[in-house]
């Protein structure tokens, strides 16, 4: 079993895959040719992140379990259209209004970046409709 660096999130996998589609080829060189650690540190060079992430990018784009992808802002609109069709979100409604300040700044605190991002997308789209 393979296991990846604590430091490996979404925000690194979605990065990940906008690099490899960026330059797939040079990328598809590299792994074609058993240039693996070239292919590792071209990821770094590119992500700014550490070995080891870049290392797990590369481990899962050779496994097939990373996809690369032109956009970051299809997901983010798949995402949107998923959360659009939650049954439920009158009772979230209900249960944020519920919560303190404190235990709602926790929460967001503990969102990734591209969580963030979409909520703030939603709000700016409802402030639309209002005008």
């Amino acid at each position: 079993m393979t296991t990846y660096s604590d430091e490996l999130n979404d925000e690194y996998l979605v990065l990940g895959a906008k690099i490899l589609f960026e330059h797939k080829s040079e990328f598809e060189d590299y792994l074609s040719t058993d240039h693996y650690i070239l292919s590792v540190k071209m990821m770094k060079d590119y992500s700014g992140t550490g070995l080891r992430v870049s290392k797990d990018i590369i481990d899962l784009y050779r496994a097939g379990k990373l996809i690369p992808g032109p956009d970051i802002k299809k997901e983010r609109a798949d995402k949107l259209e998923k959360l659009e069709k939650i049954p439920f979100v009158d009772d979230l409604i209900i249960k944020i209004k519920s919560l303190s300040v404190y235990n709602f700044e926790n929460i967001l605190n503990n969102l990734s970046i591209d969580d963030l991002i979409t909520i703030d997308e939603i709000i700016e789209k409802e402030k639309i409709k209002t005008i």
